[in-house]
């Protein structure tokens, strides 16, 4: 791609959609223009920085989980636990523009402007999780909470991070139905105390009948 169609793509974007396999390992996974700096230093060149701003339309880990499954899940944990970042935005502070921005290997920028560069760094702590409904098989997710940061990154490429780190335990949620015979006991439970606190009243009230009749009668 040469310079002059570099700068027709200057106020565009890209849209990324990808399945990756991953190990049950710790690792990341990040987007930058490492790849290609000769035209990262053009576009900083002309466009003064480069925009990390970014709208997660869904990211889940493992296969997708359909509305059915949610609806099983969630009766025993909030659904943010599956999709937090789903219709997540992250917006470059605007102290990361810089009119006078430019990286060259010719041309380093100096340690005059501490905000050259910049990193976005997501991470994800991720559990295992499977779900067994009374009526469904088990079914196999994903938990994750996710906390992100924004670092200068002087002297390198502007690039977003998302690292992962996959919990070596997994939780899990098993729906049984309750038999005849405790829910007999339940039963009895709340049966007997209900006479348990009923009986309490009734003597309580007449010990106090036997007090407000003594007193009555030692008045006449």
């Amino acid at each position: 791609m040469g310079e002059n169609e570099l700068k027709t793509l200057l106020n565009d974007g890209c849209r990324i959609e990808a399945n990756i396999e991953i190990k049950r390992v710790h690792g990341n996974i990040h987007i930058s223009g490492h790849a290609h700096e000769d035209l990262l230093d053009v576009w900083i060149k002309y466009n003064g920085q480069i925009d990390l701003s970014h709208y997660i339309e869904t990211w889940h880990f493992g296969n997708a989980i359909s509305q059915e499954q949610m609806s099983i899940m969630t009766k025993v944990q909030n659904s943010l636990a599956f999709d937090p970042l789903n219709g997540f935005t992250s917006l470059t502070p605007p102290i990361y523009f810089q009119s006078d921005t430019h990286m060259s290997k010719s041309h380093p920028q100096s340690d005059d402007n501490p905000h050259d560069h910049h990193k976005i760094k997501i991470t994800y702590e991720i559990v295992p999780t499977l779900f067994q409904d009374v009526d469904s098989e088990k079914l196999k997710s994903y938990q994750f909470t996710v906390s992100s940061n924004i670092n200068e990154n002087k002297y390198q490429t502007p690039i977003v991070f998302f690292r992962y780190d996959i919990n070596p335990m997994t939780v899990e949620f098993v729906q049984k139905r309750r038999s005849l015979s405790h829910f007999a006991v339940q039963l009895s439970a709340i049966v007997g105390g209900t006479f348990v606190v009923f009986g309490l009243l009734h003597s309580i009230l007449l010990v106090i009948d036997k007090k407000f009749f003594k007193d009555i009668n030692k008045l006449y």
